[in-house]
Parts: structure tokens; C-alpha cells; sequence
């Protein structure tokens, strides 16, 4: 047990004070009816258990509808309560439906101030209708971060419940009521009892009378001086002790771990009685409990007087207060007739205008229409409120006992047509000879009519009459005017004229005759000449002022001088004249040649004239750029640089012509005025070299044969290109089935290609032998080829043998005899070239 709990008790002494919501009677049901109750606690152990338990709750729960077929659900209250305000989860949800109270009620149980505890509801019907039988989940209740405070106290708690009201036709007539609220039942107030009365009974039979509460914060582990009576009389059952009835369990489901949760229903049958009018239900206990819900069920059998006022007739006549209320009176939700002659107390706000009695009783769910004129006092105003009390005699209420007295009054606003004045936005002080505004025929307020006279008078005082027109339930309206004579405003301005740009006057609302007025345009236009018209305010007799502003164009001064300047360079001296005559003074005095500047030319006093602001540039000297040949072959022809650099800069050269012999230096000098900078080229002389080339070709008589070449003469480091391929350090060339190589050499520093040679090497492919013996293999000789060539065939002393052409192919035999085993020779002829070689003829 806490010890801030036991202290309470030790200071009886002290005055303590509660605030609270009572129970109040939210619905009530007449018939055959029922009631069940689901829901779950949030609490997973008993606050008060030993140990104390962890300081945390649960976020959501579930619970079971079982209803029987025959039970008709016709109402569902879904009911939240914990800790706080109720507001850290303002949206819950159930079965994945989303809920915000429609009401919540707030409890803060002093001496402990900084705490409070909330009660919230929302009718759910509809969505229970539709849903049905089945699991329901709830969720989104989470209370844990501000769960911290009331641990210390061991006042917590949070959870749900669903209030389900069915209709089942093999129940017994009764009358269900429901209260709802957040009572706070505690030793501090009241002596620890929160009385509840049922004052709206007439028992008729006291069988299966019951009563069922919900109350939070109950505990079997702490209680003191703890109790639930109806009529003096403790209850108890076996699951709550008559001292403990606020114990944590749930007697609808049979629940004995509903920690911190009781729905708890009692069997009062025994303690009422017959004929009984009221019930009085006392809850007492020592410690905090906290009373959301009680349900009722008890055989009592009442009329239920309601009124529901339909019109008011005769409020639209001119003038009339002769008016007829039409109205019902009903017996709806009822479980006994409504006697005859039951008053109904009619009221105009709060004076009673008349009392009727209903002629005949009212049976169950009928009703009786009533048409009943009244008179509207002269001291009742226009617009007043008609208002019916059923039950009521005007002096006492109510007067025939009644199931529920809540529901017994109707009212509707009534306005009475009375004569309109026609009202008019018209001033009635005129200023003499201003624009006066036409007579309006409607006013404002909607009146239609004629003026007499028909239009003002803006010289003279006047009354003018408005007569509206027939059928307006309106009255004659007249407008008096005065004449106001019309004043002069004047002014005192030193200048009427300025410079351009310079500051002007603000023109002032108020004249130096104390008119108050504005300006059309506001602000003096510092650029161009204007008129400025001065009006008086609304309701101010005066006459318009008019000011006629002169401006003077400003001058710009004008000057001849260079802006872009090389670094460096001569500036000029900057005049304090400027062109167009305009005298003054700059800032900065000099120009800097060293870098951009501005300079602010500023007129002396009294030229009407303009700054005038000179931006210099200082430019970098520029270095030609040229694109030029700078090595040439000794004794060419060399033409003279160009004076025109491709970045534009006009120059001459020094030496003019290029020496053609020997390397030199050129240097190029720009003109005058193009803040550039003289440049410098360097010529390299190729002197002419004799080059003398041999080479060596592989003997392989393969279709790839390779060259060897060798040069000699020059600086001896050499360049070689065959067949047209790019020059290389490489002298060896591998041939791809060429019968001709173009072989050019040249030095290696030769750029210019001064010093060439060009060799042709004749590469063909034919057999180094054959054999013409007849075995199918080298029988015969030919030179393979796709060019056209002419072959002649000579033995070794020179004699011609045998001549082919292309492709021909020769056996080895002259006039049909095979020639010896020789070495033969043979020329080839193409494109007037003649190459030499030799074969062998084996045996």
C-alpha cells in the first residue's frame, strides 16, 4: 500500500471537495426490452496486489456479442474511460471503425488536483445492427506515457464497454432506463456516498427487477467502508461480497479477473415494492471508485407527455398578435396511457399565454393534434419564443405521472409583422451646392414609395415625405435637411516648382483652415508637371483645392572621354565641365591605370542636373597568337609570316623575309593602340642530304616474303614507309601477297619530307623447282598472279625456251622432249618493268 494513500486517512480533519460529472439519464426504453453488456479492462493485474505490479496498461482488448435470434438490437453505446482528459486519444477504434466522442466527461478527485480521469461516449447502433454477433476489437487506447504520474498512486486504469439495449416480444413490459456520467464515490465526499435517485416509477410488478452498474478502479485487495443499497437494502451475489461489491469482476459473463473493471448486475426484486414512485441507489466506498453507467430494468408502468409544436398561424398578418398554435401531443415512449385532461402550458418566452387540458387519454404510441389560438400581450416583442410544457399547469410540473419528464417541451421562434419603418442611408446635412443624391423609391430595408418633394434641394433646408405604397404594412418616413455653406481650404507651399528627382513636399491632410480632406493623386510625381485636387472629407462643407506642380527635366551630364584604357597606359584628366555645360566635381579625382573603376560626376548646387557615373575598364596586354610553319627544307620557297595574329592583332615582323639557308628568330611587334604585346618565332632549316638505299628480300618463295632495307648518308637515323603505311623506325617490311612494295626512306628529323627516296621492289610468287615426272605433285611451273605479265623462259647459255603469259604454266619440255635436270632462268615484263629470277627442273 502507498503511503500517500494511508496519509489521507490520517487527516479526517481536513475539508476536501470533489469535481465531478452526475449521473444523468441518457436514454430510456418502455416495452419489451433488454439489456447486455461486453467489453474488457486494460489493466493485466490488480493495483493493489502485492507486489505492486508493472506500471503499464494494455493498448486493446476484444470481447464477445452472443445474442439470441429473437433479439433485436435497437440501441449500442460504446462507453471508454481512464486516466487524463481523454485527450491523448481523441479517435479509437472498433472493428476497424474509427470513433471521436460525442461526449466525454471529466472527474478530478481532489486532494489530487493534478489528476484527472475521463469518462467518453458515442452511439454506435447502426454500426452494431450491421455488424451483429461476434468478436469485437478495440484499440488505440494507449495511455502509458502519461501513466508515470498515477502509478505513484496506484489510481489507474483504462478500458472499454458496450452497452447493448435489444427488443425481445417473450420479456415482460418494463421500463429500462440508462444513466451515464463519471461519479466519483470516495470517503472525502459525501461521507464516501454517491446517492443515485430513480424518480420517474410506477412498479407494477417487482419480478426480475435488476439493476447494473459500471464502475472503474474497484479492487478485492483495498477496500474500506464499501457498499452498493437500493431503498436502505445492501446488495451482494456470489461473486461480490456485500462489503466488496467494487471488486474487479464482471457477473454478465462471470469474470473474476476483470481487473479494475466491475459490470456487476444485482436481483432487486425484494427491495421494491408495488406502487412504488422512487428508488434511491446509494454507492459508498472509501477509496477512489469511479461510477460510468447504471442500467435499470424494472416492471413500471408510466405515460410519457411529450409536446412537438407543428406552426404558429397568423404571425404574417400586419400588425396581428391574434395567432393560433398548432401542436401534438404524444404518448410514444410509453408503457401506459396518457390520462385525459393532462394540461399543457402555452408561453410567450417566459409569460404564460394559456393552459389546455387534453380532452381524452392518449393511448400507447398515439398522440392528439391541437389548434388553440392566443393572444400576444403588447408587451411581448416581435420576435419572441413560443413554448409548450405537456404535464404542466403553469405552476407545477408535472402534474400526471410520467415515465420521462426530460422530453416535455417544444418551442419555435416566432416574429410578428408589425408597421416597418422605411430606413434610408441618406445624410441629412447637405453642404450647400455640392452634388446632392437621388430620393431612392425603395429603402433600405425594402419599402417601395414616392418622395414628396421628389428630389433634394442643395441650396435651402427642406423636409421631404415617403409615402410607401399600398399593401406594405409600412408607415410614412421624413427626411429633414440642412444646408451647411461651403468653405475654402487653403494651403501654404513654398515652391510649386522642382527639379526632376529632387524631393517634394508630402501634401497634407489637413489645410491650414483645419479641413480635413485627401489628395487625387496622393504623392507629387517628382517626374512630370501635374494637377493635384484636393476633396474634403465626406460630411466636411468645403470646396476642392486645386495644385499645379511644375517639374523641371533634369539634365545629364555629357562627356567625350575614353572608357577602356591598357594597363598602364597615359589616362586623360577628368574635366569638371562637362559637354553639355553642366559643372562639378568627381569622385574619384583621377582615373587609376591600374585597375576598373567608377567615377561620379557630381553637379554643383542649382544646375538641376543629374549624377552622371563613368565606368573604366582596364584591359591586360594581349599576346598574339599565331598558327605558323616554323621548319622548312633548305632552298624552298618560304613565303613572309602573316602581320595579322588569329586573335586579330595587326603587327610587323623584324627580319621581313625568312632566310631559307639557316634556323632564325622573327619578332613580331603589334601596332600602336591595340594594347598587346611584341611576340617571338624560332624557324628550323632542313638542310638538304643524298640518301642511298638497299634492301634484301627472304628467298622463302612463300605467298609472305620479307624486305630488309638499309640507307646510308644523312644524320643516319632513318624513317621508313612501305606500300603507303606511315613512316616507322622498323626497316623490316613483311609482304601480304604483294608483287610490287613502294619503299620510301628519310631522315628522321625530316618533318617536312626535304629529303625522300622512293624505291620499287618486285616480290613474285612462284615455286623455287619442279619435277615433271608425272606423279601429280610440281609437274609443271608458273608464276601465281591476278596481274597481266608476260614470262620468257631462258636457259642457262641465254636461250629463249619457252614464253608465258598470266597464269599459263609450262611442263618442262621443248617440242615434246623433257629438258635435262638444269637451273633455268626466266624475265618477267610488266607495266614496262622487267624483273629477273631463276628455278630449278629436277627429276
Amino acid at each position: 500500500m502507498k503511503i500517500s494513500f494511508i496519509f489521507l486517512f490520517l487527516l479526517p480533519f481536513l475539508s476536501y471537495s470533489q469535481s465531478d460529472v452526475p449521473l444523468s439519464l441518457k436514454s430510456q426504453f418502455n416495452g419489451h426490452y433488454g439489456y447486455t453488456v461486453i467489453g474488457n479492462t486494460h489493466n493485466s493485474f490488480d493495483n493493489w496486489q502485492s507486489p505492486n505490479p508493472p506500471c503499464q496498461m494494455l493498448t486493446q482488448s476484444s470481447a464477445s456479442l452472443n445474442l439470441a435470434p429473437n433479439q433485436t438490437i435497437v440501441a449500442a453505446y460504446l462507453y471508454w474511460s481512464g486516466i487524463g482528459d481523454g485527450s491523448l486519444n481523441p479517435t479509437i477504434n472498433l472493428n476497424s471503425v474509427n470513433y471521436t466522442a460525442t461526449e466525454t466527461a471529466i472527474g478530478y478527485p481532489d486532494p489530487f488536483p493534478i489528476f484527472s480521469y475521463f469518462g467518453s461516449f458515442k452511439d454506435i447502433t447502426q454500426d452494431v445492427i450491421n455488424y451483429g454477433n461476434g468478436i469485437y476489437n478495440f484499440s488505440n487506447l494507449d495511455l502509458n506515457s502519461i501513466i508515470s504520474t498515477y502509478c505513484s498512486n496506484l489510481i489507474y486504469y483504462s478500458g472499454w464497454n458496450v452497452v447493448v439495449v435489444y427488443e425481445d416480444i417473450t420479456l415482460p413490459i418494463t421500463q429500462l432506463n440508462i444513466y451515464d456520467g463519471l461519479n466519483i464515490a470516495a470517503n472525502f465526499f459525501n461521507a464516501g456516498v454517491t446517492p443515485v435517485t430513480i424518480n420517474n416509477l410506477n412498479v407494477i410488478d417487482n419480478a426480475n427487477a435488476k439493476m447494473t452498474y459500471i464502475v472503474w478502479n474497484g479492487s478485492p485487495n483495498l477496500f474500506f467502508n464499501e457498499s452498493i443499497s437500493i431503498n436502505g437494502n445492501l446488495l451482494s451475489n456470489a461473486q461480490n461480497p456485500i462489503n466488496n461489491p467494487f471488486n474487479g469482476t464482471n457477473s454478465i459473463i462471470g469474470q473474476n479477473n476483470s481487473w479494475n473493471l466491475d459490470v456487476d448486475t444485482f436481483d432487486v426484486s425484494n427491495y421494491i415494492n408495488v406502487g412504488d414512485t422512487i428508488a434511491n441507489i446509494d454507492f459508498a466506498s472509501v477509496a477512489f471508485r469511479f461510477l460510468q453507467v447504471m442500467i435499470t430494468s424494472i416492471r413500471s408502468e408510466l405515460p410519457d407527455a411529450t409536446a412537438q409544436i407543428t406552426s404558429v398561424i397568423g404571425q404574417e398578418i400586419c400588425n396581428n398578435r391574434n395567432l393560433t398554435a398548432n401542436f401534438k401531443l404524444k404518448n410514444t415512449n410509453a408503457n401506459a396511457p396518457l390520462p385525459a385532461g393532462t394540461p399543457i402550458a402555452i408561453y410567450a418566452d417566459t409569460t404564460l399565454l394559456t393552459t389546455v387540458l387534453s380532452p381524452t387519454a392518449i393511448a400507447v404510441g398515439g398522440e392528439l393534434l391541437f389548434s388553440i389560438p392566443v393572444v400576444i400581450p403588447l408587451a411581448i416583442p416581435s420576435n419572441f419564443t413560443i413554448k409548450l410544457i405537456s404535464n404542466s399547469n403553469g405552476t407545477a410540473s408535472p402534474v400526471v405521472a410520467e415515465s420521462n419528464s426530460n422530453n416535455n417541451e417544444s418551442s419555435l421562434a416566432v416574429s410578428l409583422v408589425n408597421n416597418i419603418v422605411p430606413t434610408f442611408g441618406i445624410s441629412t446635412t447637405i453642404c450647400q451646392g455640392s452634388v446632392i443624391p437621388t430620393l431612392p423609391t425603395t429603402s433600405s430595408n425594402g419599402i417601395v414609395g414616392t418622395w414628396f418633394p421628389a428630389s433634394l434641394n442643395n441650396q435651402t433646408n427642406g423636409s421631404y415625405v415617403f409615402t410607401p405604397n399600398a399593401g406594405q404594412c409600412a408607415t410614412n418616413f421624413t427626411l429633414n435637411t440642412t444646408i451647411t455653406p461651403s468653405t475654402a481650404p487653403t494651403f501654404t507651399f513654398p515652391t510649386t516648382t522642382f527639379c526632376q528627382n529632387a524631393t517634394v513636399p508630402i501634401l497634407p491632410t489637413t489645410s491650414t483652415n483645419a479641413i480635413s480632406g485627401t489628395w487625387l493623386p496622393s504623392v507629387v510625381n517628382n517626374q512630370t508637371s501635374g494637377s493635384y485636387v484636393f476633396t474634403p472629407n465626406v460630411g466636411v462643407c468645403a470646396s476642392t483645392f486645386t495644385l499645379n506642380i511644375t517639374i523641371t527635366p533634369t539634365v545629364i551630364p555629357s562627356f567625350a572621354i575614353v572608357t577602356t584604357f591598357c594597363l598602364n597606359a597615359t589616362v586623360p584628366i577628368l574635366p569638371t565641365s562637362s559637354s553639355n555645360g553642366i559643372i562639378g566635381t568627381w569622385l574619384p579625382t583621377t582615373i587609376d591605370n591600374q585597375s576598373n573603376g567608377s567615377y561620379v560626376f557630381t553637379p554643383n548646387v542649382g544646375q538641376c542636373a543629374a549624377n552622371f557615373i563613368l565606368n573604366t575598364t582596364i584591359i591586360s596586354p594581349i599576346t598574339p597568337i599565331f598558327t605558323l610553319q616554323t621548319t622548312y627544307c633548305e632552298n624552298s620557297t618560304i613565303a613572309n609570316f602573316s602581320t595579322i595574329s588569329s586573335n586579330g592583332i595587326i603587327g610587323s615582323w623584324s627580319p621581313i623575309a625568312i632566310d631559307n639557308q639557316s634556323n632564325g628568330s622573327y619578332v613580331f611587334t603589334p601596332n600602336i593602340g591595340q594594347c598587346a604585346t611584341p611576340t617571338s618565332v624560332t624557324t628550323t632549316i632542313i638542310p638538304n642530304a643524298a640518301l642511298t638505299i638497299s634492301y634484301i628480300v627472304s628467298d622463302d618463295f612463300q605467298a609472305n616474303q620479307t624486305i630488309v632495307v638499309t640507307a646510308n648518308g644523312g644524320s643516319g637515323s632513318y624513317l621508313y614507309s612501305f606500300n603507303g603505311l606511315p613512316f616507322q623506325a622498323n626497316n623490316t617490311y613483311t609482304t601480304t601477297n604483294n608483287f610490287e612494295i613502294t619503299l620510301l626512306v628519310k631522315e628522321a628529323n625530316d618533318t617536312e619530307n626535304c629529303n625522300v627516296v622512293e624505291e620499287q621492289i618486285a616480290l613474285w610468287n612462284y615455286s623455287p623447282y619442279f619435277t615433271p615426272n608425272g606423279d601429280g605433285f610440281n609437274d609443271t611451273w608458273g608464276i601465281t598472279t591476278t596481274k597481266n605479265i608476260k614470262l620468257e623462259v631462258f636457259d642457262r647459255f641465254g636461250k629463249l625456251l619457252k614464253v608465258l603469259q598470266n597464269n599459263e604454266t609450262w611442263n618442262g619440255t621443248i617440242n615434246n622432249q623433257l629438258l635435262p635436270a638444269s637451273d633455268y632462268w626466266f624475265v618477267i615484263y610488266y607495266e614496262n618493268k622487267v624483273f629477273k629470277s631463276h628455278f630449278t627442273l629436277k627429276r
